[in-house]
């Protein structure tokens, strides 16, 4: 298919979930097919929608330049420099904010035009935003993309717990990573992205979310993602599941593929007390996506430790991500607001 005009792109593709939980691993083998560029995690609903206050609506030149701004640094802000340096070798601005009426105008313009001027600059006509994160925009995004197929990711919170705690080893800001664990609070961040994927999968028609179990994924490879391609619309091909990489968060094979070694690990790498919290905090989760408690056998006090300590544990939590999120309030109540009820 040759796309001559940004308008005659297809809908985007959306990855979302709980970090840790295979966004990356999904994109990266939607991004082995022909048609489909994965550029990274854009962050664009957490980093721009959320300052349209400050950004205005975008429809004076004035609004849109300093979105525009903003967006050109959006790769290099969230680490990803490979995607930054694209964006810098093949996106003028003005050209880009001369695009954003044709591609719709406003804020689902300003993202059309600049993804697709990517897709395009990489032969590709489809985009793949695998941001975990715009789990808590889902809402706006199926306003504003009424097209886009959304692929929702979930994965044991026992072993989403066990990569979060140890994705510092592997990551370029350690510090900063090792500073966002705290068993409590990662739990309710599981519990908080859980319920809200479950709400919307369960209100949503089921042709603009479909749900992938990221041990499915990794088990039984061929037929979800046979599965995934028939949902949005891609025909399948056995060279999407030779993934180069991977982004685990401990030492794995290294060759190209699919590995499930990952899946049960938390037997091993949480303790008792850690397994305990999670179970606690995100059982009706854990029910819900048909995974299975097991009993324990803990301390009570480190329990204990592990509650009083999570408060300072969120505010240092919020503090290493402040250049990293939107306005603190709405990034709060994002995820709180998930966690009442099912």
């Amino acid at each position: 298919m040759i796309v001559h005009n940004l308008d005659e792109f297809p809908p985007p593709i959306f990855v979302v979930g709980p970090a840790r939980s295979g966004t990356t691993l999904t994109a990266k083998i939607l991004g082995h097919h022909p048609d489909v560029f994965s550029p990274g995690e854009t962050h664009y609903f957490e980093d721009i929608w959320t300052r349209r206050d400050a950004l205005g609506d975008l429809e004076s030149e004035a609004e849109l330049s300093r979105a525009a701004d903003r967006l050109m640094t959006i790769f290099g802000r969230f680490n990803f420099p490979d995607t930054q340096e694209l964006v810098d070798a093949v996106i003028q601005k003005e050209t880009l904010v001369d695009r954003v009426d044709a591609a719709g105008g406003g804020y689902a313009g300003l993202y059309r035009a600049f993804t697709q001027m990517l897709a395009k600059s990489r032969g590709k006509i489809r985009i793949c935003d695998d941001t975990p994160k715009h789990l808590y925009y889902l809402q706006a995004i199926l306003d504003l993309f009424p097209k886009a197929k959304v692929i929702a990711c979930v994965r044991d919170p026992r072993d989403f717990l066990s990569s979060y705690k140890n994705y510092w080893r592997r990551s370029t800001e350690s510090e900063r990573i090792k500073s966002l664990y705290h068993p409590v609070i990662t739990s309710l961040l599981w519990r908080s992205s859980a319920n809200a994927l479950f709400r919307h999968a369960r209100n949503c028609c089921t042709d603009r979310i479909l749900l992938v179990r990221y041990e499915d994924l990794v088990q039984n490879p061929t037929y979800e993602v046979k599965r995934i391609c028939d949902f949005v619309g891609l025909t399948y091909s056995d060279d999407m599941l030779a993934v180069e990489t991977h982004n685990s968060s401990f030492d794995e094979p290294s060759s190209p593929g699919i590995f499930t070694s990952s899946v049960g690990r938390w037997r091993t790498s949480l303790d008792p007390e850690e397994v305990w919290w999670v179970q606690t905090v995100g059982q009706q989760g854990m029910r819900a996506f048909g995974y299975q408690e097991e009993p324990v056998n803990l301390s009570a006090i480190a329990v204990f430790r592990l509650f009083i300590t999570a408060p300072f544990a969120l505010g240092r939590a919020l503090h290493a991500n402040a250049r990293k999120r939107g306005p603190l309030l709405g990034y709060i109540a994002r995820r709180a607001r998930p966690l009442i009820g099912f």
